[in-house]
């Protein structure tokens, strides 16, 4: 019988942080790491040319204050049933969140929510501070029930629904559902 080597394209590797921002319960930041090479079909723009400037200045500042306190480092099996559950368990699922997809990693960081409007906390959850040049999707993300609903919601960014659909492709062991900001539907899920 001929065992199968376990491949780095296997498994995603999940970093997770949690910060203390002042006026806030705490921030929890995760880094979800794909191990695998994708290419992004079309980068997303961003709004306005001042602010990359902008992200320039505080992105070196945001991410470095928000990434100073990793309180885990998790491996999960793509092909492992339970994935699902044991993202869910590592993650809140009564937050919402910001994300951005970037070159090899998934981005996300609880945002302000109506039990926690912390100004602060809404300030280091912008895309400004969470995508790279390269980045190839952006918008918010809440987990309804075993599905990972993300939008294109994005005040820095112009993400378009073809861009979301790179979602699929980097995390197809998930239930994922794509859902436009300008949607009718999209209030019965972020708000």
């Amino acid at each position: 019988m001929t065992t199968r080597k376990t491949s780095i394209h296997d498994y995603i590797i999940i970093d997770k942080y949690a910060t203390n921002i002042i006026g806030s319960i705490p921030t929890h930041v995760y880094i979800i790491h794909f191990n695998s090479t994708y290419h992004c079909k079309k980068n997303i723009t961003i709004k306005k040319k001042k602010k990359k400037i902008e992200q320039l200045l505080f992105k070196e500042i945001g991410m470095n204050y928000l990434t100073q306190n990793k309180i885990s480092t998790t491996k999960l099996y793509k092909n492992d049933k339970n994935i699902t559950d044991k993202m869910k368990e590592l993650m809140d699922p009564t937050e919402k969140y910001t994300y951005c997809v970037n070159k090899d990693k998934l981005i996300l960081v609880e945002t302000k929510t109506k039990t926690n409007n912390s100004k602060l906390k809404n300030m280091f959850s912008k895309h400004i501070l969470l995508c790279d040049d390269t980045a190839c999707a952006s918008g918010e993300m809440i987990v309804h029930k075993n599905t990972f609903v993300f939008d294109n919601s994005s005040g820095t960014f112009k993400p378009s629904m073809k861009n979301l659909q790179i979602l699929k492709k980097i995390l197809p062991f998930l239930k994922i559902k794509l859902m436009n900001m300008n949607s009718p539907l999209h209030k019965n899920y972020f708000n």
